[in-house]
């Protein structure tokens, strides 16, 4: 209304300056804030994933390498006629090894991703509440600007090192997989030798199908971790 005198405050408001939003900070904050919020949280949960299976994969590689010595023995008790299911065996014992292995670098991949992932979660936090009191008072951008852009920074470099163990996570589950398929055809093949078992068939017959349903097993979760990480590159 024409000739109304403005309050002290409103005065004040009227003359601040709005805020500087064209400097870098300002313009990178909202999407430093968005980056840090839903896709840590998705790549947390797959990650979290990926390391159960891990885990499944490595005890089911140990009980398969528990059979084999098992059947070692049992193919020596057999003698000749099982000397093929006893080489077999061997092989089978030696690729629960190489998958453990294979497994062992998966999980660490797998983890240094959960901490990184952690810390871009922890980080999304403080930066939305850094927007926030940006946003309300916008006088405080000198001192919210400092802190705005070391964790810009620092998402640039965690996303780096994201992407570093994506490519490694690909090749350890190629390798698993790689692995894995070695192992069954050892199964299929132990199957075939405890045919030639003479009297000890039977018994030859009941270890190499007992191979055959934990390689099963064990390929059926490499086929979940491949799956897992075909999902975060769609």
């Amino acid at each position: 209304m024409p000739g109304a005198v403005m309050s002290a405050d409103t005065a004040a408001e009227a003359g601040r300056a709005p805020p500087d939003r064209s400097s870098p900070v300002a313009r990178m904050t909202p999407t430093l804030t968005k980056a840090c919020t839903s896709p840590p949280r998705s790549e947390l949960g797959r990650t979290v994933r990926l390391s159960e299976e891990t885990r499944r994969v490595i005890a089911l590689a140990f009980g398969v390498r528990l059979m084999a010595l098992n059947a070692i023995i049992l193919a020596r008790r057999a003698g000749a006629s099982a000397r093929g299911f006893g080489v077999l065996s061997g092989e089978l014992r030696r690729f629960t090894g190489e998958l453990e292995s294979a497994m062992d670098e998966l999980r660490r991949l797998t983890w240094s991703a959960v901490a990184t992932v952690t810390a871009r979660v922890k980080q999304a936090r403080v930066a939305g509440v850094l927007e926030r009191a940006r946003a309300a008072a916008p006088q405080s951008e000198r001192w919210i600007d400092e802190p705005l852009a070391r964790m810009a920074r620092a998402a640039e470099s965690q996303a780096a090192e994201l992407r570093a163990t994506e490519r490694a996570l690909q090749e350890a589950i190629r390798d698993a997989d790689r692995i894995g398929l070695m192992g069954g055809v050892l199964a299929r093949t132990a199957r075939i030798e405890a045919a030639y078992g003479d009297v000890f068939r039977v018994q030859l017959t009941e270890v190499a199908d007992g191979f055959d349903r934990a390689i099963a097993s064990i390929l059926a979760s490499l086929q979940q971790l491949e799956s897992t990480e075909m999902g975060a590159r769609s």
